[in-house]
């Protein structure tokens, strides 16, 4: 786990440059009026707060909770795909599918939730960070290029961390 803390955080910031800029690309944010009362609800105690609080210690809660309490047992007892559907089905109701799948992954991959979490406060600061500072342009559709030019390198970095990832837990598990 430790030789890949550096490859989570970016992996973490990757995916939530990502999903944040797939899902503007949708109609979500207009449908679901929610979508933007939950931002403003996030986004608007001081900075530091948002770390402590969003950034850290929720990812902690929803760590233990859909990967320690849910994910863990269900691995226990039936394989990882449908472990892992079901887990990111009940993650995706509360939160977010995409990333349920990839915490699952983590943490079948490390067998510990230190993974998942690490990965989850990366993608939760960043997305603190983006809409408290002037980073935020990286997220707009207004201005294209940015918007766009982000989206992919997020998502080159994400598939380049994933990849990282399968590669030293395999050559752990070879090794041993």
């Amino acid at each position: 786990f430790r030789g890949c803390l550096p490859i989570l955080i970016l992996l973490g910031i990757g995916i939530c440059l990502s999903v944040n800029n797939m899902i503007s690309l949708t109609p979500l944010p207009e449908w679901s009026p929610g979508f933007e009362e939950v931002g403003e609800v996030l986004y608007s105690p001081p900075f530091l707060i948002q770390i402590l609080g969003a950034g850290l210690v929720i990812p902690a809660a929803e760590e233990m909770i859909f990967r320690g309490l849910m994910f863990a047992p269900l691995r226990d007892r039936m394989a990882f795909w449908p472990a892992a559907l079901i887990s990111a089905v009940l993650f995706g109701l509360y939160h977010a599918f995409l990333l349920g799948l990839v915490m699952a992954w983590l943490y079948e991959r490390f067998q510990t939730l230190a993974a998942p979490w690490v990965f989850h406060a990366a993608a939760n600061v960043t997305s603190i960070v983006i809409v408290n500072t002037g980073l935020g342009i990286l997220a707009e559709k207004r201005s294209a290029f940015a918007f766009y030019t982000a989206l992919a390198l997020a998502v080159v970095l994400s598939v380049f961390c994933l990849i990282r990832i399968e590669r030293k837990t395999n050559i752990k598990e070879e090794e041993v």
